[in-house]
């Protein structure tokens, strides 16, 4: 048994390192409170990711599933050590609240391949 174990696993290290990552997205953020904002507003945030992997990164699906969130994206690719910008924005309504979204991104990143986006508002009265 030992002399099958450890060349698997000796194979699985040396491969490992020689393959690299792969694409790899990091945000810089992955949060936002819009803290008090006024009924019937809308609201916007740029969330800025990056590609710190070793092959390009593909956004392949972003998904807004409130009616009340739009997005933006500045690029579906991204080469490694590129940047892209996502614009996330939220209809405020006409009903005081306190009002908290997601938005996934949807990726080719193997380690995060949805990456949870959320945006927060007070909704406040005018």
């Amino acid at each position: 048994m030992k002399k099958i174990f450890f060349p698997i696993i000796a194979i699985f290290i040396i491969t490992h390192g020689f393959c690299g990552n792969g694409a790899q997205i990091a945000f810089e953020e992955t949060q936002f409170d819009f803290g008090k904002v006024s009924v019937n507003q809308e609201v916007k945030h740029i969330f800025v990711f990056s590609n710190i992997g070793n092959s390009p990164l593909e956004i392949t699906k972003i998904e807004a599933p409130c009616g009340c969130t739009s997005t933006l994206l500045s690029n579906k690719k991204l080469n490694p050590g590129e940047k892209g910008k996502l614009e996330v924005r939220l209809a405020t309504g006409s009903i005081p609240m306190i009002l908290v979204r997601r938005v996934y991104v949807h990726t080719n990143d193997p380690e995060a391949s949805i990456v949870k986006l959320i945006v927060k508002a007070n909704v406040q009265p005018k």
